[in-house]
């Protein structure tokens, strides 16, 4: 999958898809240093997580915070 925005040096949205009910869904992905790669899904807004079983709150907190810090571009990159 190509890369949408890059939110840190192992943190990425991968893609972001527009739902019929208005919200954005975010597809983020982490690689981590042994080079595995961390998978989950961020819908906004409400910051609402799917299949995070592989980030810990602290984790998530902070990919929240950095999505929070790009919004204006996440959402006019959607809108385009």
């Amino acid at each position: 999958m190509d890369e949408f925005l890059e939110l840190s040096e192992d943190t990425i949205i991968e893609d972001a898809e527009v739902t019929f009910i208005g919200t954005t869904r975010l597809h983020i992905s982490k690689t981590d240093p042994d080079g595995g790669v961390r998978k989950a899904i961020c819908e906004v807004p409400g910051y609402k997580w799917e299949a995070r079983d592989a980030f810990s709150q602290e984790e998530i907190d902070k990919i929240n915070a950095m999505i929070k810090d790009q919004e204006l571009l996440i959402f006019s990159g959607v809108i385009l």
